[in-house]
């Protein structure tokens, strides 16, 4: 074959120009959106994406109504407090005295008339002592109890919803019950209390009962005696 191409003056470079040209295979080229380790494309996380947005746009409840709302009662119970306070003593009225008239634990009262309001319960029961002692002291309870301004619709703690007062009537007329409950039953206690040392004192003042005695001697034992 060497020869035969000697002959004819082909090179061997010539015949490697008729032969099949090789093509250079390309890798091909990643597509957008897929991993070169997995293949397969990766869907796009789009609840972490919307929970990001979601706490960035996120809205703080109303803290500014429940701090106003905080102020105002906190001082309307101040102010209340010195009305109490200025109305007893023009009455000339103790402290004391007007604990057992209203049965407002003594307490309470002072707490209310030092401002105090840390010492206090809950506004439904405070709504009930100052209808009770602005009654005792002559001045318009009911008037002054609904004026009071309303501290159980809100809530200071983030996060929390404004509660309605429709879901918190059947808690009040609940808490009413109760505390006119506990003071049926404590001025019952105290009555039979009272009842129960005035009949011991009773029993230690009454002097003791001497027996009679009766002597069974015959009027002849009795001359046989005499001399």
């Amino acid at each position: 074959m060497l020869r035969a191409n000697s002959m004819f003056g082909f090179a061997p470079d010539f015949l490697d120009a008729f032969q099949k040209p090789q093509i250079p295979s390309k890798s091909p080229k990643p597509l957008p959106g897929l991993n070169q380790r997995h293949p397969h494309p990766q869907p796009h996380n789009h609840s972490l994406v919307g929970d990001a947005s979601a706490k960035e746009n996120a809205i703080d409840p109303p803290v500014t109504k429940a701090n106003d709302s905080q102020e105002n009662y906190r001082e309307y119970l101040h102010q209340i407090g010195q009305q109490f306070r200025d109305a007893r003593t023009a009455l000339g009225m103790s402290q004391y005295q007007l604990h057992y008239q209203t049965l407002v634990p003594i307490a309470h009262i002072q707490a209310l008339e030092t401002g105090r309001i840390e010492a206090l319960p809950t506004a439904v029961y405070v709504r009930g002592f100052i209808r009770k002692i602005g009654t005792a002291l002559g001045l318009d309870g009911d008037r002054l109890a609904d004026s009071m301004p309303e501290m159980h619709l809100f809530k200071t703690v983030l996060g929390s919803r404004c509660l309605s007062p429709k879901s918190g009537e059947a808690k009040i007329v609940l808490s009413r019950m109760h505390l006119y409950l506990g003071y049926f039953a404590l001025l019952l206690i105290s009555s039979v209390w009272l009842k129960q040392q005035e009949n011991a004192t009773q029993t230690q003042l009454e002097p003791p009962a001497i027996p009679e005695i009766q002597a069974n001697v015959s009027p002849e034992k009795l001359n046989s005696a005499q001399p």
